[in-house]
């Protein structure tokens, strides 16, 4: 018996109901100062954007088991981050 992949849509309604609130506590937030950034079926990773200290933030969660955790890399230009990982 094989891993199960999570589709996107199941992804995100585990997500909405059992995580967001709690990480985003863990990193200084709330569930409602979480914004999603548009994704695609297919895509890897949920991306939520969200600012503490006066900062943009992202909480990226992946949840196909082919990616691996690493960090997010931040490249900085002019008063915006682009994130690639």
């Amino acid at each position: 018996m094989g891993i199960k992949h999570l589709r996107r849509d199941e992804a995100v309604e585990i997500c909405e109901r059992l995580v967001l609130g709690r990480a985003a506590r863990l990193f200084g937030s709330s569930r409602e100062q979480l914004g999603r950034f548009n994704d695609y079926e297919g895509c890897a990773n949920l991306a939520y954007h969200y600012h503490r200290e006066g900062e943009g933030r992202v909480l990226r969660i992946s949840y196909r088991p082919d990616r691996r955790s690493r960090p997010v890399k931040w490249c900085r230009l002019g008063s915006s981050s682009v994130v690639t990982s």
